[in-house]
């Protein structure tokens, strides 16, 4: 069967009927890239490091938002501070790092962390976070948290460590 240019046969494969249809075909295939000058490749480098600078602080924002909703949600002022709780008299004072160590819960401990809580912060039966954690922790539910306590790391984001080494290598 004849369909325009074209035969098809019986197992639908098209055929060209002649050498000037190699041209058209020809003419049919994608076209080489075309060369880019460096103000474009200077304009694309920019427009990814800015959208990778956009997701950066749309994920800062995020986990900010995030450990102000902990610190709504269970009556805590700042990262640094106790609950200001009337109850408080009658039971153990706890800041928010005590909190998240009792909880298990790594995602707040690592932004308070980032955030400048202490871990030497005491309660006021004089345990810290690692206490907490350690008491509570049944068949390795804290280990996350008890290693990142014990580690004694600083918890930081990439591009804060980057900042840092730019800064410690610009001052040598």
């Amino acid at each position: 069967m004849v369909i325009g240019n074209f035969t098809v046969s019986s197992t639908a494969k098209p055929e060209l009927l002649c050498e000037d249809d190699l041209s058209v075909a020809a003419s049919c295939m994608p076209m080489p890239p075309r060369p880019v000058s460096d103000d474009e490749e200077r304009h694309d480098a920019e427009h990814a490091a800015f959208k990778l600078k956009a997701k950066r602080l749309k994920k800062q924002k995020c986990q900010r938002e995030f450990l102000q909703d902990f610190l709504d949600r269970n009556r805590f002022s700042h990262v640094n501070k106790p609950r200001n709780d009337y109850l408080c008299r009658f039971s153990e004072q706890m800041y928010p790092i005590h909190l998240a160590a009792k909880h298990g819960d790594i995602r707040v401990l690592r932004l308070l962390l980032s955030a400048g809580a202490s871990r030497q912060t005491k309660t006021s039966r004089g345990r810290i976070a690692l206490d907490i954690a350690a008491d509570e922790d049944r068949f390795g539910s804290h280990k996350e948290v008890l290693n990142l306590l014990t580690s004694g790391l600083k918890v930081m984001s990439i591009h804060e460590f980057v900042e840092m080494v730019e800064t410690q290598r610009l001052q040598d």
